[in-house]
C-alpha cells in the first residue's frame, strides 16, 4: 500500500515497478546495470476516487 495522504492511499498492485539502465554518461559500469526506476501507473484504471481522475484528465 502506497500511504499518500491519512485519507488516501494506493494499493501496491495498480503500480508498476521496473528497474532499468538508465542513460546518462557514460561510464565503468555503462549498461550493465539496472540503476534506475521506471514507474506507470494507470490513473483512469485505479481505484482512486472519482474526483482525482476528473481533475487529473485537463
Amino acid at each position: 500500500m502506497l500511504i499518500i495522504s491519512y485519507y488516501l492511499s494506493i494499493p501496491l498492485t495498480e503500480i508498476e515497478i521496473q528497474a532499468i539502465r538508465s542513460q546518462g554518461s557514460k561510464g565503468q559500469n555503462v549498461n550493465k546495470v539496472s540503476t534506475a526506476v521506471h514507474l506507470r501507473f494507470d490513473i483512469n484504471a485505479s481505484s482512486l476516487p472519482e474526483i482525482y481522475k476528473r481533475d487529473c484528465s485537463n
